[in-house]
């Protein structure tokens, strides 16, 4: 899909799949992208010296979910946050708090959820509301979520007994 001397990764789909949403380093930082799944149309979505990775298209494909350090932290924490912005880059806003350090953000398939991590190093698992609103623990150690059986339920990963990873 993409020829490119940069590094592309994170590639996800929009859910009618005609289009794809990616990080690249193609203009010296890390950004977030789209284009058609052909290879055509490429567009920046952000612009600004930060880290931008995970991007999650809303299940309608209006949004897009990621993370970014967009905005300085305290010292001493995590600059990740949680941000949402229509899926052609405008309407940017930050779901997380000022002092959480959330990533791997997963949409619940009614739009109305997402599903993340949050923590310095490891991570707990959290779920709130599309806004940032009711945020809330789901499970602790656990990681990297998505949303199954029509959204009753969510899959994680979480270190094992035996010091192993497994998807719970």
């Amino acid at each position: 899909m993409t020829e490119d001397a940069a590094l592309d990764f994170n590639a996800t789909f929009s859910p009618d799949g005609k289009q794809v949403a990616f990080v690249s380093t193609r203009d010296g930082n890390l950004e977030l992208y789209t284009m058609e799944t052909g290879g055509s149309e490429v567009r920046r979505l952000t612009a600004h010296y930060a880290m931008y990775d995970h991007p999650a298209w809303s299940p309608d494909g209006s949004r897009i979910a990621f993370v970014s350090t967009r905005d300085p932290a305290p010292a001493g924490r995590a600059w990740n946050g949680i941000y949402v912005m229509d899926a052609n880059g405008s309407n940017v806003h930050r779901l997380s708090p000022d002092d959480a350090s959330d990533f791997s953000p997963a949409w619940s398939p009614d739009g109305e959820r997402l599903a993340f991590t949050s923590g310095n190093g490891g991570g707990d698992l959290h779920v709130m509301n599309a806004d940032g609103s009711r945020r809330r623990l789901v499970v602790k150690d656990g990681g990297w979520p998505t949303f199954i059986d029509g959204g009753q339920a969510i899959a994680f990963h979480r270190l094992g007994q035996r010091g192993q990873w497994n998807i719970w």
